[in-house]
């Protein structure tokens, strides 16, 4: 049995012991956790639009290296807009202007931290307090939901092209092409039977035209009438024939060679030898030549060339008229309707009277996520192939009812929804309608609901449904873009009166989650 003073020892010694694992753990925490107090800090300030899931001790990098951590995270009290992120760099590391500051993540599904970068040449060192210039960098998240919002406006292109190659091998479309294709045939022997009906009558007038050439009166060679005296030649003008005929000299018995034209010779000549006869001493042919300006075998081959060259072209152009029938008319031509507020001076109060809401981008129903105009006949929706939204339904109307809750509202400012910063509360809306509709003559629909929630997100203070409508005149372009507007500045002054009048009611919802 211990005494009284023992006792005393083994509660000191179980008191030290105690006290040193618990010290032991103390430190391991601090330095582990990087919260090294007895260290000197710089504090820095960057401005965001958007810090993602960045929270208060996150480490600071400068091009890799640990130089400090992340101070504080709150809303700009000068801007709503921005968040202000104060950072602690370790004291004497030198940072120079032309430094940046963006958010980066570490991996795939990594912790957010806050990347030092210097672009350029570095200028003068930067003072500790001094602001840090930010740059926005797109998150995987973000990366993943601009992929999508591609595959998305590519869908309406990709819906066309199905629909223009369903058209384009309808029934019709196959048919005509088939019987087209099967009158090919008939059409060429057609126009084969007709090319060699245009050769047979072209030989034949070629050839006459030859024996024309060679025979301008009877065959000199064949005696009689042919053969003239000099003064009178066949076809000749009498002056000129003789004065030919009397200049030449004889040449022994005969007369000199005549050359006379003929297909094929050399120079497109022939020469014949002629000789004096008995009893015609002083008498002679004259001298027949004939050159025409071409051979009619080649004139006959050249307009067999422009024949085929002919035929080939009627060829082309059947098949051109053939193809433009089964492919029909060119698709129409895509317009893009944009939808716009009434221009109207801003009448908001002072943004320190008005409690920053948080706005969350609008969703809408699967079937109008689309930029092409819809048209509903009856229960039934059709996407237009010709006109298109500038953008998706849900991001145009979620744009203007935030504009006009910035430039009208009375209690409110919109900041981008953040879940680490606290708002006033919290909006979001679903688009229900966005279409034109064919009933009552034709009119542009909008519908819209929209829930208000606490700062934190959780509990749900009010909810609205919201309607409105503009006739058509028709359905050109211009028409449907000036009805979309019109129904939109019917609904946005709903959406204030509404939105304005939740503000005691959202304080009071606010301070019991608080309490």
């Amino acid at each position: 049995m211990l005494t009284v003073r023992a006792q005393k020892a083994e509660y000191v010694k179980a008191g030290v012991t105690l006290g040193a694992g618990l010290v032991v753990l103390a430190a391991f925490m601090v330095v582990l956790g990087g919260n090294w107090f007895w260290e000197r800090y710089d504090p820095y300030d960057i401005l965001f639009t958007s810090i993602q899931d960045l929270s208060k001790g996150r480490p600071v990098k400068y091009a890799g290296l640990d130089v400090g951590r992340v101070a504080a995270v709150d809303l700009d009290p000068t801007d709503p807009r921005n968040i202000r992120v104060r950072i602690d760099v370790r004291h004497g590391f030198p940072l120079y202007q032309g430094t940046t500051a963006r958010i980066s993540q570490k991996g795939l599904v990594g912790d957010y931290y806050v990347l030092l970068e210097l672009k350029g040449e570095p200028g003068p060192r930067l003072a500790p307090g001094a602001s840090i210039p930010a740059v926005s960098s797109l998150s995987m998240q973000e990366l993943a939901a601009k992929a999508g919002e591609m595959l998305e406006e590519l869908q309406p292109r990709l819906a066309e092209f199905e629909g223009n190659i369903a058209k384009l091998f309808t029934r019709e479309n196959t048919d005509a092409l088939r019987q087209a294709f099967q009158g090919l045939p008939r059409l060429v022997e057609d126009l084969r039977r007709a090319a060699n009906d245009f050769r047979t009558n072209w030989n034949t007038l070629a050839g006459k035209g030859g024996k024309a050439g060679r025979q301008p009166g009877r065959d000199p060679e064949a005696g009689g009438p042919g053969r003239e005296s000099a003064g009178t030649g066949s076809g000749q003008h009498p002056g000129r024939g003789a004065g030919r005929n009397q200049d030449r000299r004889r040449a022994g018995p005969g007369y000199p060679e005549k050359r006379q034209f003929r297909p094929g010779t050399h120079r497109g000549y022939s020469v014949q030898h002629q000789h004096d006869e008995p009893g015609t001493q002083g008498t002679r042919a004259p001298h027949q030549a004939t050159a025409l300006g071409s051979h009619p075998a080649a004139i006959g081959n050249d307009a067999m060339k422009r024949t085929h060259v002919l035929i080939w072209l009627v060829l082309v152009g059947v098949a051109g008229a053939c193809l433009a029938g089964c492919f029909g008319k060119p698709p129409p031509v895509e317009r893009y309707l944009r939808v716009r507020l009434a221009d109207a001076p801003c009448q908001n109060a002072n943004l320190e009277q008005r409690a920053p809401l948080g706005f969350k981008p609008f969703k809408s129903l699967e079937n109008l996520d689309k930029t092409t105009v819809l048209t509903a006949r009856g229960p039934v929706l059709t996407p237009s192939l010709q006109f298109y939204w500038e953008g998706a339904p849900q991001d145009i109307v979620g744009q203007l009812v935030r504009q006009a809750i910035e430039c009208r509202s009375a209690k409110y400012t919109p900041v981008d929804y953040q879940p680490r910063v606290t708002h006033a509360g919290v909006l979001t809306g679903q688009v229900t309608a966005f279409n034109v509709e064919e009933t009552s003559g034709g009119r542009f629909v909008v519908a819209l609901h929209l829930d208000l929630w606490t700062q934190n997100g959780r509990s749900k203070v009010a909810n609205g449904d919201f309607s409105a409508y503009a006739p058509l005149e028709d359905f050109r372009a211009e028409t449907v873009a000036h009805a979309a507007s019109e129904a939109m500045g019917q609904i946005v002054p709903k959406i204030l009166v509404w939105l304005d009048g939740t503000r005691d009611v959202l304080e009071k919802n606010n301070q019991v989650h608080r309490q």
